[in-house]
């Protein structure tokens, strides 16, 4: 498959040959006499066009219009055709134009077989300055994909910058752009601004500076869009302004006023009300903490949600927080507002550009336990679910995240539990106990021997990740310690946020890893403060509607840096739910983890291993 630089550099030719003008009769080019000087500088005509003259003529006068005729090929993207032909020419050329009209149909079949380090050292061959315009694109095309073939990306994209300079074709130009930027945003910032030699306004010194800066950019949102402000208003025709890549045009066009007035759409009554309320009293905290100052419109969604967009589109409200319920969204989707729009739940499908979701979906937690497991070198876990839907997406998450972090070898173990008898069957089976009991049995039977043996675990497994809520994991926790032989050394247990009650220590559940939000784990700072006041506010309060109190907090932290989460992908804001970031229309949170004691619960570093 040819490369897109190669593909727009085809465009680039045949815009080269239009501009050349019309295309003469073979008859009125050349002539049959071996004396026929060619014309080896350019290629204006279509390959029949030398085909034709190259039947007319005979020797080295034939020779020369089958080498035009394949350079004419490769622009016309016969590949195939041209490599068969150009291997039946003569490998010597009487004159420099010849020479280097080879060396560059040379480079690109090079190029057709991935021969990238050949291509390059035939380019660097062919004299540029006695090249033709023409010819100097085709060069610097050749150049660009070869460079990146071998892995020189800043090099590949100076030579793309050269072609896109010299292309009038706008599309073609503006998918040059993007592949430039795309090049050189994934080099360090220090390696592009070092490579930026040439002081501005030098072009291709700016798509450095420029590549650099956006990657800067991405923790400082505010100085960065600052910073290009000025740049632009110093370098308007810069063709990163003039005709910017996809990136960096999102970055131009981001609104720069925060949304003062937000109107949230929650369950204030009826069965729910109660997790709607836990919402709404951690947006009001963070007003009035100081945390940002908004002005909030609560919109009721208990009485059906026709009724709430009616009164929202009565509201002049610039930006949408809400709803809560599943099937509450999924019929605002149906109708989506004309502001941005924050969700505080997650619906697969279409979702509006300028819109996010943010839930406190357990599949994230399940990734990043993945994550964990991985840093602390575990090898071969074992996943306990409970045998439901959200158990399934869990463990489905887990498996897909530990495939890619540590390799077909190293596969996860899934299992379900049930109720409370199907537990410790489910744990023995995937311990290998069952296994194990059956063989023994077994053997007693074929020798008629009163055999003492005690039945194995699995020596594989080597860390158990238990999703459940705290009665759930209080009971598996000492069934698997009950089924694991009594020589083997226990493996860590690590739980989710849905295990962990608010409590200063549990000696059941002593030594297990809690993954949890910042506001549940608070050992220091602002968090334990937050943390005491809602406690005392509120004592009724259990774990998950703290939780809701935290997510309605976050949800409107995050609106003065709802124009940048879309557009910045490595921006983050550290909240009470978490560190938060987004990515493909979603909020995606990163947890903290904790060792659980009988006593007190121990907060873990990022690089503070399980054991």
């Amino acid at each position: 498959m040819q490369s897109l630089s190669r593909r727009l550099g085809a465009i680039v030719v045949a815009l080269l040959l239009t501009a050349c003008g019309s295309t003469p009769s073979p008859d009125s080019g050349g002539s049959s006499s071996s004396g026929t000087t060619l014309n080896y500088t350019s290629i204006e005509q279509n390959s029949a066009f030398y085909f034709s003259l190259a039947q007319r003529n005979s020797g080295n006068t034939a020779a020369g219009y089958r080498l035009l005729a394949v350079g004419a090929l490769l622009s016309e993207g016969q590949d195939e055709r041209a490599a068969q032909i150009y291997a039946a020419l003569p490998t010597q050329w009487a004159t420099t134009d010849a020479r280097s009209l080879a060396l560059l149909i040379e480079s690109e079949l090079a190029l057709n077989q991935q021969q990238a380090e050949t291509a390059v050292r035939k380019l660097k061959a062919v004299p540029e300055r006695e090249l033709s315009q023409q010819f100097k694109l085709w060069r610097a095309r050749l150049l660009g994909d070869a460079y990146r073939l071998t892995g020189d990306p800043i090099e590949a994209a100076r030579q793309l910058a050269i072609v896109a300079a010299n292309t009038d074709d706008q599309p073609a130009r503006l998918a040059m752009h993007d592949s430039i930027w795309s090049l050189l945003t994934d080099v360090s910032p220090f390696t592009l601004v070092g490579a930026a030699s040439a002081p501005a306004p030098d072009p291709f010194s700016g798509w450095l500076r420029l590549a650099a800066l956006h990657q800067e950019g991405q923790t400082d949102p505010q100085r960065y869009i600052a910073r290009l402000t000025e740049l632009r208003e110093q370098y308007p025709n810069h063709p990163a302004f003039t005709l910017p890549p996809a990136p960096l045009a999102r970055v131009l066009t981001l609104e720069t006023t925060t949304p003062q007035r937000v109107a949230v759409l929650l369950p204030l009554s009826g069965r729910n009300q109660s997790l709607g309320e836990a919402i709404r009293d951690g947006m009001v905290h963070a007003v009035l903490s100081g945390a940002t100052s908004i002005e909030l419109q609560f919109i009721d969604t208990a009485g059906g949600m026709d009724k709430a967009l009616t009164e929202l589109a009565r509201s002049n409200a610039e930006l949408v927080i809400g709803p809560l319920l599943k099937p509450d969204v999924e019929a605002m989707l149906a109708k989506p507002p004309s502001q941005p729009w924050l969700a505080l739940n997650r619906s697969p499908g279409s979702w509006p550009a300028a819109s996010l979701q943010f839930a406190l979906a357990p599949e994230d937690e399940a990734a990043q336990t993945a994550q964990r497991m991985a840093q602390d070198g575990i090898r071969h876990p074992l996943v306990l679910v409970p045998a439901s839907s959200v158990g399934s997406r869990v463990s489905g998450t887990f498996d897909s995240h530990w495939r890619q972090l540590a390799g077909a070898d190293h596969s996860a173990v899934i299992a379900s539990y049930g109720d409370r008898k199907g537990v410790q069957q489910t744990v023995a089976n995937a311990l290998g106990i069952g296994g194990s009991q059956s063989r023994i049995r077994e053997l007693r039977q074929t020798s008629g021997l009163d055999l003492e043996a005690e039945p194995r675990s699995r020596r594989d497994i080597d860390a158990i990740y238990l999703y459940g809520n705290p009665a759930e994991a209080r009971f598996i926790k000492p069934t698997i310690e009950s089924s694991l032989s009594g020589s083997a050394t226990p493996p860590p247990i690590y739980a989710s946020a849905s295990a962990h009650e608010l409590s200063n220590g549990d000696s059941e559940l002593a030594g297990v890893l809690i993954s949890d939000m910042p506001l549940l784990l608070a050992d220091a700072g602002p968090a334990v403060d937050t943390l005491k006041l809602v406690r005392t506010t509120w004592p009724q309060r259990g774990a998950q509607e703290l939780r809701l109190f935290a997510l309605g907090h976050d949800a409107l932290l995050l609106v003065p840096s709802f124009r940048y989460l879309a557009a910045f992908p490595g921006y983050e804001v550290r909240g009470l739910t978490g560190t938060l970031h987004a990515r493909d229309g979603q909020i995606h949170r990163n947890v903290d983890w904790a060792r659980i004691g009988t006593s007190a619960t121990e907060r873990l570093s990022d690089g503070q291993q399980q054991q």
